[in-house]
């Protein structure tokens, strides 16, 4: 029979082994960090301008982008010094930049590439080459073929700097919390449109706060952020440091947005899922888990103290266990 000394320590061999899984779970379920670049950035030996727009793509799709605020610089090496974040790649992905500055029709690739790298900070010189096609009514809000050096590549994100011109204030808001938990959502937004919906009990609020004819000004729950046209970027709305929304603007035209959301975490549901269902892929699934974990620690904890105390006087329990 085991003694009450194995049974003390096979109680504490059980919390540990639960107290593991759930580390690994939790650590297995957080997305990757974002990879981080900054720099200087020319075009045909010119600072870029201030309201340009660098774009990262992986793969042929854009990850991440930023608007230029000082000529010939994207981002810095202080904290806020801003950077552009390229989201959702996997170590040694190749990164690819393009850049589109206000006046121009078709965007222009780097002569250099980056390596993605979780939570990398990444100090790389862009240089643009090529021809600079002037925007026209024509080229508006369309991309020519083939990318690289002097080209033009489909679904290329235009300019992101709104004048403040801006069109008259519509401010319908949707509520689209139902919608959004299970796909994408689509909206047509003017200026002053809002998109509202519930993340993690936290009211998220997606509003257009000025627009141009190829970029969109949106604040997302207090966060400016500029997309152009056939552009995309990610936000937190969560206050993790994770992007959990993805913001698609796909064409701007009579004053109007064509908006594409959709998340890129879902919402924690912990009813009826167990442990599993604690471990989603945002960063509150990590304090549901320390919660377990310091649950498991207690109960372990007072087993081991009560044993040690003598336990219950009950002979059949003596027993079984001595």
């Amino acid at each position: 029979m085991p003694t009450g000394k194995n049974f003390s320590r096979g109680t504490f061999a059980l919390s540990a082994l639960l107290v593991f899984i759930i580390l690994s779970g939790a650590a297995a379920a957080q997305p990757a960090l974002p990879c981080s670049f900054y720099s200087s950035g020319t075009i045909n030996g010119r600072p870029v301008p201030t309201g340009s727009v660098i774009t990262a793509q992986i793969d042929g799709i854009s990850r991440g982008s930023i608007v230029i605020s000082t000529d010939g610089k994207y981002g810095g090496p202080l904290l806020d010094d801003g950077k552009l974040n390229v989201y959702e790649g996997n170590n040694g992905d190749e990164v690819i930049f393009y850049v589109q500055t206000p006046s121009m029709g078709n965007r222009l690739e780097a002569d250099q590439k980056g390596t993605w790298q979780s939570g990398g900070i990444i100090q790389l010189d862009l240089t643009f080459t090529g021809e600079e096609i002037p925007r026209t009514e024509t080229t508006q809000g369309t991309q020519g073929g083939g990318g690289g050096a002097g080209g033009s590549e489909e679904g290329a994100a235009t300019p992101t700097q709104p004048s403040e011109q801006q069109f008259q204030n519509a401010g319908h808001v949707y509520d689209i919390t139902s919608n959004i938990t299970s796909g994408n959502v689509s909206l047509s937004l003017a200026k002053g449109d809002e998109a509202k919906f519930t993340y993690n009990g936290k009211e998220v609020s997606v509003k257009v706060k000025s627009l141009s004819e190829f970029a969109v000004l949106f604040t997302v729950s207090g966060n400016d952020i500029v997309i152009g046209e056939k552009g995309s970027a990610n936000a937190d709305i969560n206050g993790d440091g994770f992007a959990e929304l993805q913001i698609n603007v796909d064409k701007v035209k009579d004053n109007k947005a064509e908006v594409t959301l959709s998340l890129l975490a879902k919402p924690v549901t912990v009813s009826g899922q167990g442990i599993a269902g604690m471990l989603v892929s945002d960063g509150s699934g990590l304090w549901i888990s320390l919660y377990a974990i310091v649950i498991i620690a207690l109960v372990g904890g007072g087993i081991y103290i009560w044993r040690k105390r003598g336990g219950v006087k009950d002979e059949s329990f003596k027993y079984r266990y001595e």
